[in-house]
């Protein structure tokens, strides 16, 4: 008798786990579906250049992306790839820390990096770091970032493309978060 109480025990914790895993995975897929992202053309008049304003729900943020790049949102950071596959990275992490400078100085300790041209900004009330991060074995012109702080986040926007460095300037200064 306990051999079968036992094996309908166990039958029964792997059709419940299955069930959470099922619906794990469907809440994580529509989850990332539904924030994907909403589009809104614009027509920049001074130069008529369009942007898309793209608003990730999941990682509480909105930018204007210029109209040559593909947006694809992942779980934990968003990729703007442009006609030649380069790409600006949108990522976000937690931090004790309660302001950007003290979270940079524990950053650059920790990972052992070269920082480069590094300048305060404030990109809509927002207190950030622009910088050129060289990473030990990482690419020779190094990766401009920004490191912008809002409510615990810091969100970094990032690329390693120097073709791209124009474009990741007007996408981070178009920065907002959006809680």
């Amino acid at each position: 008798m306990a051999k079968k109480l036992n094996k309908k025990t166990i039958i029964l914790d792997l059709v419940i786990l299955g069930v959470f895993l099922i619906l794990g995975y469907y809440f994580v897929v529509k989850l990332v579906a539904n924030s994907s992202y909403s589009l809104r053309q614009q027509t920049n008049n001074s130069n008529l250049n369009q942007a898309k304003t793209y608003a990730s729900k999941t990682l509480k943020f909105t930018i204007d992306v210029p109209s040559q790049f593909q947006i694809n949102e992942r779980l934990t950071e968003v990729h703007l790839a442009d006609n030649a596959k380069e790409e600006v990275i949108i990522s976000r992490v937690g931090t004790n820390f309660s302001n950007i400078d003290d979270y940079m100085n524990d950053l650059s300790i920790k990972n052992k990096i070269n920082r480069e041209d590094v300048i305060k900004v404030n990109i809509n009330g927002l207190n950030g770091i622009r910088e050129i991060v060289k990473y030990p074995g990482g690419p020779q012109m190094g990766e401009k970032t920004y490191y912008i702080y809002s409510e615990n986040w810091v969100y970094y926007i990032s690329t390693n493309s120097e073709s791209l460095f124009s474009d990741l300037d007007k996408i981070a200064q178009s920065f907002k978060y959006t809680p």
